[in-house]
């Protein structure tokens, strides 16, 4: 796991289902480069998707 993903990952581990723009707050990182990480650690089974749309959240 990359220092970003591991960035990532403690923010979800926190608390419940998070959005994206909830994620941002708490990384250096662009909404593009969050999206890209999230797609990462999604494909490799690490992340999972909670709705779609506007409406996605993401957790463990």
């Amino acid at each position: 796991m990359s220092e970003e993903e591991r960035e990532v990952y403690e923010i979800l581990s926190e608390t419940l289902p998070k959005p994206i723009s909830e994620i941002m707050t708490g990384v250096p990182y662009g909404k593009s480069k969050v999206t890209e990480i999230l797609k990462r650690m999604v494909n490799a089974g690490v992340v999972k998707i909670k709705g779609n749309g506007r409406g996605t959240k993401y957790h463990l």
